[in-house]
């Protein structure tokens, strides 16, 4: 046993988090704003993780925003429909909304990641026009749904649980 030091856990995680981009897409920890220089015309997503998961640190969620944007650049996306299951803070979601997906949908199982996504839209000036977050598990977020994109940057336990719901929710 060892004695660990008294810290604000909620806080402690920043000093580690740096910003990272693909491209002239660039996602900066909402403290950063102002130290971190992005470049004339590029995008950039300001986010703050608060208590949801989705920090955008992870290889995943990295791969994810980088094949979305792979897509985006090779075809006009605004009439496309996107999906983040289990959006964490609306890293992915929010970044499909500056790329010009038309139709957008995140949701998670927790209240409080739904409620950062919509916090960080705000934070960066992103209206919900075309956009909805949704407080919801994969079985009664994707009924019915069928999208161009499904983005699932979840734990693959959880993957393959719900791979038919997942698969069924993109159109043929």
């Amino acid at each position: 046993m060892e004695d660990v030091c008294d810290c604000d856990w909620q806080n402690e995680y920043k000093k580690f988090l740096k910003p990272w981009n693909f491209e002239n897409l660039h996602w900066v920890p909402l403290w950063m704003r102002g130290e971190y220089e992005v470049g004339r015309g590029d995008l950039v997503l300001y986010f703050d993780a608060g208590l949801a998961f989705g920090t955008g640190d992870h290889p995943t969620t990295r791969l994810c925003a980088m094949s979305m944007l792979e897509y985006a650049k090779a075809q006009d996306v605004s009439g496309k429909y996107i999906i983040d299951a289990g959006c964490g803070s609306g890293i992915l979601a929010l970044s499909a909304k500056l790329l010009g997906f038309g139709k957008i949908l995140g949701f998670d199982r927790d209240e409080e990641a739904v409620r950062v996504s919509k916090e960080n839209a705000a934070l960066n000036g992103i209206s919900l026009d075309g956009v909805t977050f949704e407080h919801a598990g994969i079985e009664k977020a994707l009924a019915g749904q069928k999208a161009d994109i499904v983005l699932a940057n979840i734990i693959s336990d959880v993957l393959c649980i719900y791979a038919d719901n997942l698969i069924d929710a993109v159109k043929d």
